[in-house]
């Protein structure tokens, strides 16, 4: 969310200096301009999404239930789908609501590059259904792009839910694989599949899936420690996380390249296949840099207890929402707000009005529509499995049981 905001309303600051080798801006330098690094946040939270897949499954294995780890990898993939497709779908909808009243006006006639390319097709209610249903001659099929190509024309955020749902099946392809086998040995084969999707170039789905696994994995057998050499790793992760989408203009981002060209990225920093950005730079660091910082958490129990303040365990759980709603919130409450105020403290407050906004309707998103999609994913895996017939009668009883237990 902060580096869409950033790249609108103040593109300076994405980039390590104004100038090749010129004196940087007090945000521009490396730490602080953490707030724009949009690939490294992006991979920590593809890692993390490998982490929270695996760690029940894994957990069970080690204790022996082999059986019920393939149960949980089982409702596990079955209600992903759901899960992310009916958010993604109501907030597409949603976009093409607000885009017929009228709402992206202010984002269409702004100052901003960002805002104007993002602003989402004015299409009839047939258009967004064809989209959303199949191919039509000369579009592309909105929804399956989303899924398989990483492209949506209402949201181009949404380009890495694509990556998502491919990492996380390919995970949970892998756990179902390696459940009967021995600690060491899942652990050497996590390996070997992070292995082949690095030398793959896959820096985004399967390389940071599994990585996040063999993590978790190792997470139930390490004991956690009080010293503050972790703290070492951290610096280091934060200190590649702020490497620039320009390098050229740093010598600190130059050097950067230059090490992990010759050293570590794959095909030398040039992609191989650019819609899937396979074997980029900034992709590469940025995977290093998360699981770094992952590593240095999970080795660091100051850390763990920093981090689960009630704030931050807040934030993670509208993180999805937040996801979803910010690009829009940007291009029309934001655009029109702050293309209508001149002062600087006055654009200050309207941002600090907006985030206040935004959360509370991701708050209300996450009750709402995220419910919505859990209850239908378990109500479908019952169906699935036999367990429960289909009624509406019973899935309206369903929701009624479920919401009194939230």
């Amino acid at each position: 969310m902060t580096g869409h905001c950033t790249e609108a309303f103040f593109p300076a600051f994405a980039n390590p200096a104004d100038e090749v080798d010129a004196v940087p801006r007090l945000l521009q330098r490396p730490f602080l301009r953490l707030f724009v690094a949009g690939p490294f946040w992006l991979a920590v939270f593809f890692l993390l999404s490998g982490y929270v897949c695996a760690l029940k499954p894994l957990r069970l294995f080690r204790e022996g239930r082999i059986d019920d780890g393939r149960r949980a990898i089982e409702g596990g993939a079955f209600r992903r789908v759901p899960r992310l497709v009916i958010p993604t779908t109501a907030a597409t909808v949603l976009i093409w609501i607000l885009n017929k009243l009228g709402a992206f006006k202010a984002a269409q006639n702004a100052g901003s590059d960002w805002l104007r390319r993002t602003v989402p097709p004015d299409e009839a209610v047939t258009g967004l259904i064809k989209n959303c249903v199949h191919r039509v001659k000369g579009r592309s099929n909105q929804k399956f792009n989303t899924w398989a190509r990483s492209e949506n024309r209402y949201e181009a955020i949404q380009w890495t839910l694509g990556f998502e749902m491919r990492g996380s099946m390919l995970l949970f392809i892998g756990l179902l694989a390696t459940a009967s086998c021995t600690p060491t040995a899942r652990t050497v084969l996590l390996f070997s599949l992070i292995a082949y999707f690095y030398e793959a170039g896959d820096l985004l789905s399967g390389f940071l899936f599994y990585s996040g696994a063999l993590l978790a994995d190792v997470s139930l057998c390490i004991p956690e420690t009080k010293k503050r050499w972790p703290i070492a790793l951290t610096i280091l992760a934060l200190f590649f996380g702020s490497y620039p989408n320009e390098p050229e203009r740093a010598a600190y981002s130059r050097f950067l390249k230059t090490v992990f060209d010759r050293y570590i990225t794959v095909s030398g920093g040039m992609s191989q296949k650019k819609p899937l950005t396979l074997g980029e730079t900034h992709r590469t660091i940025a995977a290093i840099a998360s699981i770094l910082l992952v590593i240095s958490i999970l080795l660091n129990a100051s850390l763990q207890h920093l981090l689960s303040h009630r704030l931050l365990v807040f934030l993670g759980s509208v993180s999805f929402p937040l996801y979803l709603l910010h690009g829009t919130f940007m291009r029309t409450v934001l655009a029109w707000a702050y293309y209508s105020v001149h002062a600087e403290w006055q654009a200050a407050v309207i941002f600090v009005l907006w985030a206040s906004v935004l959360l509370a309707a991701c708050y209300v998103w996450r009750k709402t529509v995220d419910e919505f999609a859990l209850l239908v994913s378990r109500r479908a895996e019952e169906i699935a499995s036999g367990k429960a017939g289909i009624s509406f009668g019973d899935f309206l009883s369903h929701r009624k049981k479920h919401l009194d237990r939230v």
